[in-house]
């Protein structure tokens, strides 16, 4: 049986990734007959993430290359992976997470198996504090890519996993990831991708997705209407790729829509308020109507407790006071 061509180049981005970067880099053993490279892009780590990828590329046989880049946010980091790639595919894995054996070689065949395609994606498993909870499958694709594109950003097709999609080099051309943004640039550079080409579907489970909720959330509550203005920004850059405006206003929505969750989880109810507002303004389809109403009156009810129990507060006796001196 003809051997398949090593011909992948794996983009790895890592900034003191040290605790977890053996366990990604081993899960791709598997895999190593495919691999044209391995690139770790090490962003200006300090716990020795670049020696120990170097290491362990050596004892595990694996061509790992490690490339030096300053400290940038993961779309600058992929980016300089993107730069650096020389093999006919481009697979992304974060340094947190785990490859699935099998995966790139499903992934690969789906696109030696499509010609017409220059992208593949296939499912994943999204793990929260290392429970594999969920199985995340990509279904829903039409056969425009702009279709597509308009789809995705809707948020009609399940999301594209770093590790669970695989990409012709040569048809990646110029798109880049946005960089300076705290969430969703991923959710963009797919969009770019997927406007652009045809997808193929992958059968075989990819990688495992380890989730920190708490470290997620956070990028929701730092400067947030600074942070929304730069990725809305960046996402109605989009229309240049001929998705219409409303996808990318519903995409505002969605996006406006979890800031003001997290907000309100927090206690934070006068923010979970402005980007409710935002949200409810942005098209919206049936289910997401029905969130948005959910958590219009959860906040109305909070805040309005909030403000009962200082009222209270505010009436009780003051110690020293007359109402309660003998």
């Amino acid at each position: 049986m003809r051997q398949p061509m090593a011909d992948v180049s794996v983009v790895i981005p890592c900034r003191n990734g040290a605790g977890t970067l053996a366990t990604t880099l081993r899960s791709l053993v598997s895999e190593a007959d495919l691999l044209h490279e391995i690139l770790v892009i090490d962003s200006d780590s300090r716990d020795g993430s670049g020696q120990l990828a170097e290491q362990l590329g050596r004892e595990l046989g694996l061509p790992v290359r490690v490339v030096p880049a300053a400290g940038g946010c993961a779309g600058a980091t992929r980016n300089v992976g993107l730069d650096e790639a020389a093999g006919r595919f481009v697979y992304f894995i974060d340094a947190d997470d785990e490859h699935l054996p099998g995966g790139l070689r499903g992934l690969r065949a789906a696109l030696i198996a499509h010609p017409e395609a220059k992208i593949s994606v296939g499912p994943f498993i999204r793990s929260t504090v290392g429970v594999k909870q969920r199985q995340k499958t990509p279904r829903g694709y039409a056969r425009s890519p702009l279709a597509n594109a308009a789809l995705y950003v809707r948020g009609h097709i399940p999301s594209i996993g770093v590790g669970s999609g695989l990409v012709e080099r040569a048809a990646i051309g110029t798109v880049r990831f946005p960089v300076d943004l705290p969430y969703d640039e991923d959710t963009l550079f797919w969009a770019s991708l997927l406007a652009r080409h045809k997808v193929a579907v992958a059968d075989a489970l990819t990688f495992v997705y380890h989730v920190d909720t708490r470290r997620a959330d956070d990028r929701f509550v730092i400067s947030p209407r600074r942070a929304f203005l730069s990725w809305r920004a960046s996402l109605r850059q989009l229309a240049a790729e001929g998705i219409d405006q409303r996808s990318l206003r519903m995409r505002e929505g969605i996006v406006a829509l979890k800031i003001a969750r997290v907000h309100y989880a927090r206690g934070l109810y006068q923010t979970a308020a402005r980007f409710l507002r935002v949200a409810r303004a942005a098209p919206q389809t049936g289910g997401g109507r029905w969130r948005v109403t959910r958590y219009r009156y959860k906040i109305r009810a909070a805040r309005r407790a909030g403000g009962i129990l200082s009222l209270r507060r505010s009436r009780l006796p003051q110690a020293g006071s007359d109402a309660v001196r003998s």
